[in-house]
């Protein structure tokens, strides 16, 4: 563990051991909710499979679990023991997946929103529209928009990394990739915000 007499911009033992605790028990009651929702929808798929909104509500819970067992398992020993504690390449292939899953999330988050009004402003054409192979499509088409937007980091003009000494995951600005990529991130999720807030006012 870095002393903090040493480096004065790192944070204090006690404050690692305060964001630790904090991430991990926020990261622990959350995913445990989620896998509840997966064990249920789960125990019940063909109940719940009539309707659409659940399978995509099921790759949400799974693209969600996915990043809070990140900051479960990863994150908050990081944190305890100030460190990329698997090394440089192990790291950024946690960057990798986390990516993944978040812009998977997003993109879920999204179509969900477009499944919800559908359901509720064209529920006539609903059924026809939401059938078991157009889900499928979507479900293929959230997970490809995860894999290519999180691939990205694994080039070496890239990189997204978990900062232990600001305990979140962040872009390395030395790289001029991530420079885009940053735009790309915040573009994206400004627009899902402004769709779902737009999608909201129409329930």
């Amino acid at each position: 563990m870095i002393n903090s007499e040493s480096d004065p911009s790192a944070p204090k033992e006690w404050e690692n051991i305060v964001a630790a605790s904090v991430i991990g028990t926020l990261s622990l009651i959350t995913l445990s909710a989620y896998i509840l929702v997966i064990v249920i929808l789960f125990r019940n798929l063909k109940t719940f499979a009539k309707n659409s909104y659940y399978t995509l509500a099921l790759s949400l819970a799974f693209s969600d679990s996915t990043m809070l067992a990140l900051f479960l398992f990863y994150s908050v020993p990081c944190t305890l023991l100030h460190k990329r504690i698997f090394g440089d390449t192990f790291d950024l292939a946690m960057g990798v997946i986390c990516n993944v899953v978040y812009f998977a999330g997003l993109t879920c988050m999204s179509l969900t929103a477009i499944n919800r009004y559908w359901a509720v402003c064209r529920f006539a054409s609903y059924a026809r529209v939401y059938s078991t192979r157009n889900v499928v499509i979507l479900l293929c088409f959230i997970w490809l928009v995860g894999i290519i937007s999180g691939t990205f980091q694994a080039l070496p003009c890239c990189s997204l990394h978990y900062f232990y000494d600001e305990f979140t995951y962040g872009y390395d600005m030395e790289l001029w990739g991530n420079h885009y990529y940053i735009w790309y991130d915040e573009k994206t999720w400004r627009s899902v915000s402004l769709y779902n807030q737009g999608s909201s006012l129409l329930y």
